[in-house]
C-alpha cells in the first residue's frame, strides 16, 4: 500500500505544484515510518493512515469528480498491464469513453479500483466519493467463488449503472483482435465474458419490457 500512497501522493504534488506554480512538494518519511509531504502543512491526511495534507485534500476534492477519478487511477494503474500487454489505463478510459455523464463516466474510470488494488471503500469515503457511488462500485468487483456466480449477483443488484458499465467492460475485454495471439485460453475466456454479457443484456430487456 506504502507504493500505491507515494504515487499517488507524487501526482497529486505535481498536479498542485503545476496549479500554484510551488516548488515541486517531495513525499518524504518519519524514522516511525509515517509518510509525509513538504513544504505542506504537517496536518496530514492519506489513504491508509488519513496522511494526506489538508491542501491536498482540499485540492483534490474541489476538482471535478471525473478529474478527480482520473488522479486516482493514473496512481493505481499507470504501470499495470492488461490482459492483451497493453497499459491498463487504454482499458479503463476505454470503458468510460462513450459515457457523457461525468458521474457516471467516473464511475466507468474506475470499476477495476476495489478489484485490483487495495483501495477499499472506506478509502473512498475518505477521499469524497458518496455512498451511491461506492455502491457501484462494490458491485462491479468480482469477491465471489465463481464468475457465474459473481455476475448472477451483479445482474440480480438491478443496479442499472453498474450493468451498463460492465457491458462496456465485456464488450472489451471481448475483443481478440487486441491481442497479440489468441490462445485456447483467450478462447475460453471469451466464451465466459460473452456468456455473461448476454445475461447482462438479458436482463436490461427484461427491465425495458416491464416499463410497457
Amino acid at each position: 500500500m506504502e507504493t500505491i500512497i507515494k504515487s499517488f501522493m507524487n501526482l497529486l504534488s505535481r498536479e498542485i505544484n503545476h496549479f500554484r506554480g510551488s516548488p515541486v512538494i517531495t513525499v518524504s518519511k518519519n524514522k516511525d515510518g509515517t509518510v509525509y509531504m513538504t513544504p505542506l502543512s504537517t496536518i496530514l491526511f492519506s489513504l491508509e493512515a488519513h496522511m494526506f495534507t489538508e491542501e491536498q485534500i482540499k485540492f483534490y476534492r474541489n476538482k471535478s469528480i471525473y478529474n478527480r477519478s482520473m488522479v486516482l487511477v493514473k496512481a493505481l494503474f499507470n504501470d499495470k498491464s492488461d490482459k492483451a500487454h497493453k497499459n491498463y489505463m487504454d482499458h479503463l478510459r476505454h470503458v468510460s469513453n462513450d459515457f457523457k455523464n461525468p458521474r457516471l463516466k467516473s464511475m466507468a474510470l474506475m470499476h477495476d479500483v476495489l478489484e485490483d488494488t487495495p483501495v477499499t471503500s472506506e478509502d473512498l469515503r475518505n477521499l469524497g466519493y458518496d455512498h451511491d457511488f461506492i455502491t457501484v462500485l462494490e458491485i462491479l468487483t468480482n469477491t465471489y467463488d465463481s464468475y457465474d456466480e459473481y455476475i448472477d449477483h451483479l445482474v440480480a443488484s438491478n443496479n442499472k449503472n453498474a450493468l451498463a458499465i460492465k457491458l462496456k467492460d465485456l464488450l472489451h475485454n471481448m475483443d481478440l483482435l487486441r491481442l497479440e495471439k489468441v490462445t485456447e485460453k483467450d478462447l475460453q475466456r471469451t466464451k465466459k465474458y460473452i456468456k455473461a454479457y448476454c445475461k447482462i443484456i438479458e436482463k436490461m430487456k427484461g427491465e425495458e419490457n416491464d416499463r410497457y
